[in-house]
């Protein structure tokens, strides 16, 4: 597939260019230069689409769905896995309910270099369904151009203690900063009597960039 300027919405002034003061060569410049990106854009694509049986993860792995060591092992090499999961960005845990629907919520996490950790409330919705429904999904994302996407699919085992886990510290602190951590930590131990532990092995992993991995469907083979 090789996409063109004219397959995006029209972008600017939609009546014939006729420059006649500095405004106006500004915005001609700022069109040409979306108009480039565009085509950066297409070209990735095309040479996405190419060489898409390379990055495909069942593909590469001989048509198969990865090993828990072989999605542990992407998590920990990958370079945007490893940038992503540097943030202290929120992650969307997803999870099914009694009645087989699906729920997703907002999280904090701490990428151990084996499990992905989060923490919450024992009574907590989510806690009555993890330990009957344990396979979940795990998204977390940057918000600018090009995305740096990261889905995790696993299963989760929950733990529960009368104190905070030693990494939900870590983790207090790193979204919150030092103080706010303190002040943070100190109010869930004066409203809670326990904290649960939830732990995710990696079973499945997508990794989407933008500048040579996209979403299946933007590949030829998608449309072919």
């Amino acid at each position: 597939m090789r996409l063109h300027v004219g397959h995006f919405p029209a972008i600017g002034r939609q009546r014939p260019y006729k420059i006649g003061g500095p405004a106006d060569v500004e915005e001609a410049w700022s069109l040409h230069n979306c108009s480039a990106a565009l085509l950066g854009l297409a070209d990735r694509l095309g040479q996405a689409a190419c060489s898409r049986r390379h990055r495909d993860p069942k593909r590469a792995y001989g048509g198969r769905i990865m090993t828990v060591e072989e999605a542990r092992r992407l998590l920990q090499t990958d370079e945007v896995a490893r940038y992503v999961l540097s943030l202290p960005i929120i992650a969307r845990l997803a999870y099914t309910w009694r009645d087989g629907s699906p729920r997703v919520v907002p999280m904090w996490f701490h990428w151990t270099g084996e499990e992905l950790l989060m923490g919450a409330p024992p009574n907590s919705p989510k806690m009555k369904v993890l330990t009957v429904h344990p396979q979940v999904a795990v998204s977390i994302d940057t918000v600018e151009w090009p995305y740096k996407w990261l889905t995790v699919r696993g299963t989760a085992a929950v733990q529960v203690a009368t104190e905070p886990f030693a990494e939900y510290l870590t983790m207090a602190r790193r979204y919150l900063g030092e103080a706010g951590g303190e002040q943070f930590l100190t109010a869930l131990r004066q409203t809670f009597q326990g904290w649960a532990r939830i732990a995710i092995r990696p079973q499945e992993v997508r990794i989407l960039d933008f500048q040579g991995r996209f979403p299946s469907a933007w590949s030829a083979t998608a449309h072919g």
